[in-house]
């Protein structure tokens, strides 16, 4: 049997958890840069004209700048929780499934989304925006590296996690 380290490594679902990841890591420091440009924006107008778009502006850029400080270390995909549980302690993930979204107004479809959560034998979860396009050839990947683990949303599965989510694991048969 090949070491953790050796499948981790070699397993193709992992560049695209990075791309994805290293995706998610991006949108947000966007998001952050607007709002901390527009709470310097409105400080600013309020300095020169109305000083109640001041407490606004202050608010807006005391958020951002929690928000950057709070993203800024995770832009290494390398150190994002799910990675470092995939490469140094798999058996803490017990449950993968995925969920896609089709967006149709008026019956036109006009996108679709996906998400995998990963669920931890602590109760806590993961929740990756993954491309509809690799949801399932990473759900098929990461099943090498989770032997153990069960893959696929019911309802039964949920009420088992709710209990104790070691009680999804799977076992070889020997």
């Amino acid at each position: 049997m090949a070491p953790i380290g050796h499948i981790y490594s070699t397993n193709p679902a992992i560049p695209i958890l990075k791309k994805t990841i290293k995706r998610e890591w991006t949108q947000k420091m966007i998001i952050c840069v607007i709002m901390l440009l527009f709470g310097i924006f409105l400080l600013f107008s309020g300095f020169s004209s109305i000083s109640l778009l001041t407490i606004p502006g202050l608010f807006i850029l005391g958020i951002s700048i929690r928000l950057l400080l709070t993203i800024w270390p995770d832009r290494n995909p390398d150190k994002h929780i799910l990675l470092t549980l995939l490469r140094s302690t798999p058996s803490r993930i017990v449950w993968v499934y995925s969920i896609k979204t089709q967006r149709m107004p008026f019956g036109l479809k006009t996108g679709e989304s996906g998400l995998m959560y990963f669920k931890l034998t602590n109760k806590n979860e993961i929740v990756l925006p993954v491309s509809v396009h690799h949801l399932k050839a990473v759900a098929v990947h990461l099943n090498q590296l989770l032997p153990h683990a069960s893959f696929g949303y019911t309802p039964e599965r949920d009420q088992w996690y709710t209990v104790d989510p070691h009680l999804l694991m799977v076992y070889p048969e020997d």
